[in-house]
């Protein structure tokens, strides 16, 4: 990425991903190594990460979330800003278009 494009990325105060349950391909490892290495370079924002119902197993895994947590409410795990917030709430009550 160059160097305009990294800072401005960086400079957001919001980055939203999207998790799926995809099976076993390493991606939902990839997107949490993503978002550690976007922390050490300086991203000083909130992750809001939507996620597939089918994935809650393996998100609570990843990011070492507790059995019970709240999508409205920021969550700090693994040094990470964090909103969790399942694919259909976020449909339902989040997304504008």
């Amino acid at each position: 990425m160059r160097a305009a494009q990294s800072m401005a990325l960086l400079e957001q105060e919001i980055i939203r991903i999207y998790i799926t349950n995809a099976p076993g391909n390493g991606d939902q490892s990839a997107t949490r190594d993503l978002l550690i290495s976007l922390v050490k370079q300086g991203f000083k924002g909130t992750f809001e990460v939507i996620y597939a119902l089918g994935a809650v197993a393996k998100i609570k895994n990843l990011f070492n979330l507790p059995f019970e947590f709240s999508a409205q409410s920021p969550f700090h795990a693994l040094g990470l800003k964090a909103i969790f917030v399942s694919a259909s709430y976020y449909i339902k009550h989040l997304h504008r278009c």
